[in-house]
């Protein structure tokens, strides 16, 4: 299940974390590398248990923002 809920950046570890991903995300997608290609970028936020920042549906490689981010809930 996808938890949505808004993030602001003194959340200072997950606000760095989620900075990072969508800079994975905007560096792969610079040299084309998101196209064709079967690929994938996901993290698991720290101290967190089992939850996960995913891209959402729909978005281009350089669409992707730190903002916009999604968690989802690892239910395995």
């Amino acid at each position: 299940m996808t938890a949505l809920r808004e993030v602001k950046p003194s959340d200072d570890l997950e606000w760095q974390v989620r900075c990072d991903l969508a800079a994975a995300f905007r560096v792969h997608a610079w040299p084309g590398m998101n196209e064709q290609t079967g690929n994938h970028h996901s993290l698991m936020l720290p101290g967190e248990g089992n939850i996960f920042l995913i891209n959402p549906r729909g978005l281009l490689f350089q669409e992707i923002t730190a903002s916009n981010l999604l968690r989802q809930v690892d239910c395995t």
